[in-house]
């Protein structure tokens, strides 16, 4: 189901607002942004999930090209944006009673913005927990990383910058133009957004993976694997068969 934590809230120059839900299990968090040219990528979005940080303050610019490369939806180009809509999608973490999700949008800019600031909780989802990590780091190792995108505010094109990616299962060194041009190629993104952000990595399994490069900055979509939370996953399990168990026969054909 859908929540809304805030409607046409304003945060003012320099601030920070925290939103708050007690969920069974939580999936994706949605935020519409009403702000000032330029400043979409300086908003920074943090979602943490009981005493886990999911999303580690994050570019909001970032964030939508990353939505929009993996899901389509509304894109428009960061120095001319006035209004933006970020999705970020979580798989599906369990909480335990009494624990809560957490929401913070911060403001750095010169300006204030107004949110609307809604969550996707309590689905029947298969799907594995899934965390979000920003790196601006030149070199660095992430863990548990099942795919991986290099983003820009003033795009990709024609830069010839290499990087060089090493993990149990690669090693390679692609440029960060023709990283764009596999994310413009075989992503959902539009033309807009698409000149923005490349590929590093798809890899639709976690494995820990080392980054080398010179400027440029990086989202890492990471699943959390079977080890990290063994209790989530057995809750899961039997919350999804309590619920199926729970339905009427033609709801259960229909699955």
């Amino acid at each position: 189901m859908i929540v809304t934590l805030a409607s046409q809230q304003t945060i003012a120059i320099g601030a920070s607002q925290t939103y708050q839900y007690t969920p069974k299990s939580f999936q994706a968090v949605y935020v519409e942004w009403n702000g000032t040219a330029d400043d979409l990528s300086e908003t920074t979005l943090q979602v943490q999930v009981g005493n886990e940080v999911v999303c580690n303050t994050v570019s909001f610019w970032g964030l939508m090209l990353l939505h929009g490369i993996q899901h389509g939806g509304m894109m428009t180009t960061e120095s001319s944006a006035t209004r933006a809509v970020v999705g970020v999608a979580f798989g599906s973490w369990e909480l335990n009673p009494g624990q809560e999700v957490y929401v913070t949008i911060n403001n750095p800019s010169a300006a204030a913005l107004t949110v609307t600031v809604g969550l996707k909780v309590d689905e029947l989802s298969p799907y594995r927990p899934v965390y979000y990590r920003g790196f601006t780091d030149t070199s660095f190792t992430a863990e548990n990383v099942i795919s991986s995108y290099i983003w820009s505010d003033s795009g990709l094109e024609g830069d010839t910058q290499v990087i060089q990616i090493i993990n149990s299962n690669q090693s390679s060194a692609p440029s960060v133009e023709t990283c764009m041009t596999v994310a413009q190629a075989d992503g959902l993104i539009n033309t807009t957004g698409g000149k923005y952000i490349g590929v590093l990595t798809d890899m639709g399994m976690p494995l820990d993976t080392s980054y080398n490069y010179t400027t440029a900055k990086n989202i890492l979509c990471q699943c959390m694997g079977d080890k990290r939370n063994p209790v989530a996953k057995a809750n899961a399990r039997r919350r999804v068969r309590s619920q199926i168990a729970a339905m009427k026969p033609g709801e259960k054909k229909a699955l």
